[in-house]
C-alpha cells in the first residue's frame, strides 16, 4: 500500500482486527509486509498460535473496492502456502477460500485467530463431494437423487447460494435431508441452520439425526425455489 488514504484505511483495517481478537503486537500472529518467495509483499500474514500462516490480507484505500484486490489477494495466498484471503478497504471485509469459492463474499468482519484454525482443522478432514454416497433410505425417487448431485455439483464448483423449487408432496423436507447428510459427510460444513416454510421438524430429525438448530417462531420465511448465483 501507498499514499496517505491508504494509511487511513490501514488503521481502520488494524481496529476491525483488534475488534476480532487478534493480537498484532506478539509478533506471530499478525505479519506486517510480509516477504513473499517472488519478492512480493503480503499487507498482511494472518497466522495461527505457532506462527503458521493461514491467510493473506490485502489491504485498499477506502475509496477502492477490495473485490478488485481478489486476484491480488489469491495470488498472494498461493505464495504464502494458505488457502483463506481476506480483502479490506477499512470500511468493507470480503472473504475467499480459493479452494473452494468462486469470489470472495461480504462479511461482517474479520474471523477470530481461533475461529480461522477450526476452519483449517475442518479442511483436513473433508471428502470429495462426489465420494460420499446419497443415502438412500431418506431419498430414493430419481428426481429427488438428481436434484441432490445437481446442488452437490455447483457446491463443488464454488457456488454458495442455490434455491431450489419442488412441488407439494414430491419430498422436500428428504431431499433437503439427504443434501445436507452428504454435506455433513464430506466435511462440508459443520453447522445447518434451515429457514423454510414450515415442515414436519420431527419428520426433517427421523430423515436425517443430524446437529440442526430449529429456527425461532421470528425468523423469516423463505419459498424453495431454485436460482444459481
Amino acid at each position: 500500500m501507498s499514499g496517505t488514504t491508504e494509511a487511513f484505511a490501514r488503521v481502520k483495517i488494524d481496529a476491525l482486527l483488534r475488534d476480532a481478537g487478534w493480537d498484532l503486537t506478539d509478533g506471530s500472529s499478525v505479519l506486517f509486509e510480509h516477504a513473499l518467495p517472488d519478492g512480493t509483499q503480503a499487507d498482511y500474514a494472518l497466522c495461527d498460535r505457532q506462527g503458521r500462516p493461514m491467510a493473506a490480507l490485502e489491504a485498499k484505500r477506502a475509496s477502492t473496492d477490495p473485490i478488485t484486490a481478489q486476484d491480488q489477494g489469491r495470488h498472494y495466498a498461493e505464495q504464502l502456502g494458505v488457502p483463506f484471503v481476506f480483502l479490506s478497504n477499512g470500511e468493507e471485509v470480503r472473504f475467499l477460500d480459493r479452494e473452494a469459492d468462486a469470489h470472495a463474499r461480504r462479511i461482517a468482519g474479520f474471523y477470530a485467530q481461533d475461529d480461522l484454525e477450526r476452519r483449517i482443522a475442518a479442511r483436513r478432514v473433508r471428502r470429495d463431494l462426489s465420494a460420499v454416497a446419497i443415502d438412500r433410505r431418506i431419498v430414493d425417487r430419481d428426481y429427488q437423487i438428481e436434484c441432490v448431485e445437481a446442488l452437490c455439483a455447483e457446491i463443488s464448483s464454488g457456488r454458495r447460494r442455490l434455491l431450489v423449487e419442488m412441488a407439494t408432496g414430491t419430498g422436500k423436507t428428504r431431499t433437503a435431508a439427504a443434501f445436507i447428510k452428504r454435506l455433513f459427510e464430506a466435511g462440508i460444513v459443520t453447522r445447518v441452520l434451515p429457514r423454510a416454510t414450515p415442515i414436519s421438524w420431527s419428520a426433517m430429525s427421523a430423515a436425517a439425526p443430524l446437529p440442526m438448530r430449529r429456527p425461532s417462531s421470528s425468523a423469516s420465511r423463505t419459498r424453495t425455489s431454485r436460482k444459481s448465483s
